[in-house]
Parts: structure tokens; C-alpha cells; sequence
């Protein structure tokens, strides 16, 4: 399990998925990218996955990156694309024999993708969550997995121009409180800079996974992605680490816009070749004035906190 966050207004929509995988509640890892973008032909969104990860030889994160390039012809379309996607991933989970035998609580998934429709002006906001195990849209949610994944949907009806706001979670959601939401609503409403609020929703987060609600599941390592409604500027994603590390991590992302361009790449990284003689690439937040994390002696504004106020 993890905490997938979905933020939206407008101008942006903001997904945070912390990184930590565990199994039957212990902490296999705390570096499992769980997120990424997909670009199709009328849509752009930022995905992330809660459930299981990993088991034998399947990735599935991996699995979802090959299914969606998979999944775009032949109208690239961002509904039909879902469509296809969530037609796959219920054949593939019923015919895999490891996946097959596996108990079903052990083998649910759930996938958002939440982004902007583009067939109107100004672009809509679209959220869609397919799973094996819940349907919020009824309100449903198992301890097992199904046999076939569902699919729920979520889009305005018609362009607005007022201050329409989305906040949507998969993942750990009873870590989650409504005091957490209340607090994000006001800031996307009146359409703070994107920076305030990511800033915001990763200290939410790391609230999150110190609260009971979270069973251990939800990790202070993070990857945030911010699509903007605008097609003309470029996305924007980043990593908070809780500790000193020598390893940037990038989002996942699939591109399916047409025939001619469809592919895909697996969650890339920069790491220091020599770790021994190289500062930190990533340090956690502190207090401006404090010492850096990175043990440079200068404070953090003049150090990573300086890289971090410029975007980096």
C-alpha cells in the first residue's frame, strides 16, 4: 500500500505518491517508484499505483508502462485508451499463472490518472481510478481482489471558469483526515503558485505517515509531478527525500499521441558517481536558518534550500 495524492484547480493539477513498498507490513523498500504521465492524443495526465507492486518476475509498474504504449491505438484517445488499459489489466491478471494463484488479497491494484481533458476550452479536469478492489464512484472496496477491474470516471460536464477544485487520494486513504483536505482546498481555490502548494501537500504527507491510520505503509521518501492546463508550458516533476541522498529520482512516463509517436521510459534517475567525495543531490526540508542537512556548515538557504527555491 502507499498514499497516492491528487491536487487540482484550473491551472494545475499536482500528484504526490510517497516511495515506500512493504509486504504484509514490513518495509521491503523505501526507493519503489510508484508514479508517472501519460501523454495521449486529447489528454495529459499523471498516474500513480497503490497495491501490489512487485511478485516473481512481474514489475508492475513495468507491466502498466507497456500496457498503456499498448494501449493507444487506434485512436489514442484518453477514454478509450483507459478503456483498453482496463480491459488488459483483466486478462492479464486472470490468465498470468502467478497472479492467478496468488490469494486475492495479495493481488489488488488500483491505478489513478488524474490530468486535463483537452477537447474544450479552457481544458477540463479529468480524474479516473481503475482497480480490481474499489469503485468510488459506489463507494465499494474489498479486502480481496475481483476477477475483472472497474473503472470510475470523473470529469466536469462543461468547461467553467470558476474556482473548481479536485482533491483525490488511492492508496492509505484513513491516514487522511478532512482537517488535511480543508487545508489544501482554500490554497487551489484561489490558485496559490504551485510551489506553495506542493510544499504543503509533502508536509501533509509526512504528517500522514507518522498517524496510526497508516500502518507503516506510507514513507517519507516522494515524488511529486505537476501538469499544467496549458499545453505550451512543459510538466514539472520533483523528489523530496527525508534524508540525505545521493540519487535523484524522475517520474515514469508513457507518450501515445499517434502512431509515430508512442513510447515509453522507466522511471529515471541521476545518481553521484562517487557518493564518497560528491555533497548530496537531495536533503530533507529544514527551518531556513538551519544547518544544511548535507553537512556543507553553510545554512539551508544558502545551500540546498537555495536549489530548492530555484525549482531544482
Amino acid at each position: 500500500m502507499t498514499m497516492i495524492l491528487a491536487l487540482a484547480n484550473r491551472e494545475n493539477v499536482i500528484q504526490l505518491s510517497d516511495r515506500r513498498l512493504t509486504t504484509q507490513g514490513t518495509v521491503v523498500e523505501e526507493e519503489h517508484g510508484k508514479s508517472g504521465t501519460l501523454f495521449c492524443g486529447n489528454a495529459r495526465f499523471a498516474f500513480g499505483f497503490t497495491g501490489i507492486a512487485q511478485i516473481a518476475e512481474i514489475k508492475i509498474r513495468r507491466w502498466i508502462l507497456e500496457t498503456l504504449l499498448e494501449s493507444g491505438p487506434p485512436d489514442y484517445s484518453g477514454y478509450n485508451v483507459l478503456e483498453r488499459f482496463k480491459e488488459r489489466a483483466t486478462t492479464f491478471f486472470k490468465s498470468h499463472q502467478v497472479l492467478r494463484n496468488l490469494p486475492p488479497f495479495r493481488k489488488r491494484l488500483s491505478i489513478m490518472f488524474s490530468g486535463y481533458l483537452h477537447m474544450h476550452h479552457p481544458p477540463m479536469i479529468g480524474n479516473a481510478i481503475i482497480s480490481n478492489f474499489q469503485n468510488p464512484s459506489q463507494n465499494i472496496s474489498t479486502p480481496g481482489a475481483w476477477d475483472e477491474f472497474a473503472a470510475s470516471y470523473f470529469s466536469e460536464k462543461k468547461p467553467r471558469h470558476d474556482a473548481i477544485s479536485m482533491v483525490q487520494i488511492v492508496g492509505a486513504w484513513r491516514a487522511m483526515t478532512e482537517d488535511d483536505v480543508n487545508s489544501l482546498r482554500p490554497l487551489l481555490e484561489t490558485r496559490k503558485p504551485a510551489k506553495g502548494i506542493i510544499d504543503k501537500a509533502v508536509n501533509i504527507l509526512l504528517q500522514m505517515a507518522e498517524r496510526p491510520g497508516a500502518v507503516g505503509t506510507i514513507g517519507k521518501q516522494i515524488t511529486w509531478i505537476r501538469i499544467p492546463s496549458d499545453t505550451s508550458q512543459e510538466l514539472e516533476s520533483g523528489y523530496y527525500s527525508n534524508v540525505p541522498t545521493h540519487a535523484v529520482f524522475m517520474p515514469s512516463a508513457v507518450i501515445i499521441t499517434s502512431q509515430e509517436n508512442r513510447f515509453c521510459y522507466d522511471e529515471p534517475s541521476v545518481s553521484a558517481v562517487d557518493p564518497a567525495t560528491t555533497p548530496p543531490m537531495a536533503v530533507p526540508k529544514v527551518h531556513r536558518n538551519a544547518p544544511c542537512p548535507c553537512g556543507s556548515g553553510k545554512k539551508y538557504r544558502l545551500c540546498h534550500g537555495r536549489k530548492a527555491n530555484k525549482g531544482n
